[in-house]
């Protein structure tokens, strides 16, 4: 989508998010239109045009669906009959219709992502309101079940486990040790991310159950300053296993719902 696109896209989307007319790429968008007429003139075209078929713009579907809204639509304003004449359009329509009908799918696809990358931060920002009124250990396994949940991204990828531990600590993860029988386990993926109460890192396995997951944070910042036993329990429907020494706390979870976990010897 060009910039002209993505001015209308963000401008359009101020209209059904007027909270966020003061974000800097709606400044931007309504600087730019005040100075262009070209720009002007295109906003008030497309504005009236969505206002006269509502249905093709749900804030929050993914652009996907909105192209079938648009096919249908675009199928039904095409229909070569009207009173009993067939439309005989030139090449030269053809084409304009064409280009209409994929200016306009560019332009509402970039409205719903707009829209839908909102709706996202919005809801990030209701978990982490949540997370931080949390006590920190609860904060930590909420956090745990949502990442599994939803799934994570992974940094760096390796088969062997003792090179993800390697790599974690590499890019600034405290000193631990897993277990060994969880060492000797096949590696898929690891990564680190900014937690509810500081920084986590995750290794992940394929295990003869399935996958499962390793997180492993700081013990003092979730205020536990004496080694802890393992403790199963469940989060989100997945079995899951968590302990503690001096310096760290881990959680190893599975990745589906009713997974069994590997054992380990701890």
């Amino acid at each position: 989508m060009n910039d002209l696109h993505n001015l209308l896209a963000h401008l359009l989307v101020a209209e059904e998010h007027p909270h966020l007319q003061e974000e800097p790429a709606f400044v931007e968008a309504r600087n730019a239109l005040e100075a262009s007429e070209e720009l002007q003139a295109a906003f008030f075209e497309y504005k009236e045009f969505l206002e006269q078929y509502p249905v093709l713009v749900e804030l929050g579907e993914m652009p996907a669906e909105t192209r079938e809204r648009i096919a249908k639509v675009i199928s039904q304003q095409a229909s070569p009959f009207t009173t009993g004449k067939r439309i005989q359009l030139s090449p030269w329509e053809v084409r304009k219709q064409f280009a209409w009908a994929a200016i306009l799918v560019l332009l509402l696809a970039g409205m719903s992502l707009i829209s839908t990358q909102i709706i996202q931060q919005q809801e990030h920002q209701t978990r982490q309101v949540a997370l931080n009124t949390m006590p920190p250990q609860d904060a930590f396994r909420e956090y745990v079940g949502q990442m599994v949940q939803k799934g994570m991204p992974l940094q760096h990828r390796n088969s062997q486990s003792t090179q993800l531990v390697s790599w974690l600590q590499e890019q600034g993860a405290g000193h631990y040790e897993p277990p060994t029988s969880l060492m000797e386990m096949k590696g898929i993926g690891c990564g680190m991310m900014d937690g509810p109460a500081g920084t986590i890192s995750v290794i992940c396995f394929d295990t003869e159950q399935g996958v499962a997951h390793l997180f492993v944070t700081c013990a003092k910042s979730l205020t536990l300053e004496a080694s802890s036993p393992p403790k199963r329990l469940k989060l989100y429907h997945r079995e899951a296993l968590q302990w503690n020494d001096d310096s760290n706390a881990y959680l190893f979870i599975a990745h589906e719902p009713e997974q069994p976990l590997p054992e380990i010897f701890l």
